[in-house]
Formats: C-alpha cells, structure tokens, sequence
C-alpha cells in the first residue's frame, strides 16, 4: 500500500515537472523575453507548493498507518 501512494504521489509531481518543463520549451521556441518566463513560474508555482504539500502529508499518514 505504501508502495502504491509512493508511486503515485511521484507520478503526480512528474506530470507537473514535464508541465512546467513543455511550458518553458515553448517559450524558449517563441524566444520569449525574461518576464514571460517569470510570469508563467508565478502562475504555477501556487500549484506545484500545493500539491507537494498535500503529497507529504498524505504519505506522511500513509506512512504512520502502516
């Protein structure tokens, strides 16, 4: 069980990574100036804090359960 969680918590932070990562190769093919680049991490920084937030506490209950 704690194995499966694991699995998918990393999942989870992956597809945000590959996110964020075809976000930046966009804009590096449009040759965006630097704000863009700040702008877009502002906007899915909130995002990713969340969601890592949420991953540790639940594999941080998963972990005290089992």
């Amino acid at each position: 069980m704690f194995i499966t969680i694991l699995g998918i918590i990393l999942i989870v932070n992956l597809l945000e990574a590959l996110y964020l990562l075809a976000k930046c190769w966009k804009l590096k093919n449009n040759n965006a100036p630097d704000y863009e680049y700040k702008q877009m991490v502002n906007k899915v920084a909130p995002l990713m804090s969340w969601t890592t937030i949420i991953s540790l506490i639940i594999l941080g209950i998963t972990f005290i359960l089992y």
